[in-house]
């Protein structure tokens, strides 16, 4: 069975941020949430773009 709780892959969620705006997470959170339409939890966002930002 599919994790239903997060639709999106890391590797999604870094598909829909440019590179050069991932320093900054604030507005980034807005955008993901814009196009993911609500399907994902706004603190799995905030968590998965923490660690995609931890990441780099």
């Amino acid at each position: 069975m599919r994790n239903v709780g997060n639709p999106l892959s890391e590797y999604r969620l870094q598909r829909l941020i440019p590179r050069r705006q991932r320093k900054s997470p604030l507005p980034l959170i807005g955008r993901v949430m814009k196009q993911t339409r609500g399907r994902a939890d706004a603190q799995v966002v905030r968590k998965i773009l923490k660690d995609l930002l931890a990441g780099e």
